[in-house]
């Protein structure tokens, strides 16, 4: 985490080419991911990123892919995300993006291209995408996503978009959204897990 007024942080990065198996087995945290990257911002800095995820294989790891940002005390993270061509399959989630705000609130904006990755045989979902407000002086709504999700290949378990905070916020879903799934007739979305 890193923050204070006036300071910023600017990232362009690409993860390529990697395979990665069993991450999981020290029971480390955040070892159980294949691929993690996360960032927190505090106290009015700005974090600007783009992230390129391409060619990747994670298999038997808790995610294959972890995306996290969180924004307190009025900061604000920017990210471009772009995960395509990609294997994250006999994990528990394929691919997990996070976005949460809190203390004093913050802005997390989140635009995702998620394309032609093999998501398949995990136990959990293929795609799980969650914005959360973490006390009751933030809001999930400060939490923006713009999706563009085509040409995954998802196994039993497809994707959800889920949004929560405080009791009284309730639970709302994303409809900043786009998504064409190509997969089976006889798969079906499951609905949304209690958390």
């Amino acid at each position: 985490m890193f923050g204070s007024t006036g300071t910023s942080l600017s990232q362009v990065l690409t993860v390529d080419g990697n395979t990665v198996s069993r991450a999981g087995e020290t029971g480390a945290y955040p070892s159980n991911s294949g691929i993690f990257l996360s960032t927190d911002v505090s106290g009015l800095a700005v974090a600007t990123q783009v992230f390129t995820v391409t060619n990747n294989v994670a298999t038997n790891v808790d995610n294959g892919l972890r995306i996290a940002a969180y924004a307190f005390n009025f900061a604000t993270v920017s990210q471009a995300i772009d995960v395509a061509g990609n294997t994250f399959s006999d994990d528990a989630d394929g691919i997990v993006i996070r976005g949460g705000v809190g203390f004093s609130g913050g802005t997390v904006s989140q635009g995702l291209t998620i394309a032609d990755n093999t998501l398949s045989a995990n136990s959990g979902y293929g795609l799980f995408v969650r914005r959360t407000a973490i006390n009751s002086g933030s809001d999930p709504e400060r939490i923006g996503h713009g999706h563009t999700i085509s040409d995954n290949r998802f196994g039993r378990a497809g994707a959800i978009f889920h949004a929560s905070g405080p009791a009284g916020l309730g639970r709302r879903a994303d409809p900043g959204h786009r998504r064409q799934h190509h997969q089976p007739q006889s798969e079906r979305f499951r609905g949304p897990r209690r958390l």
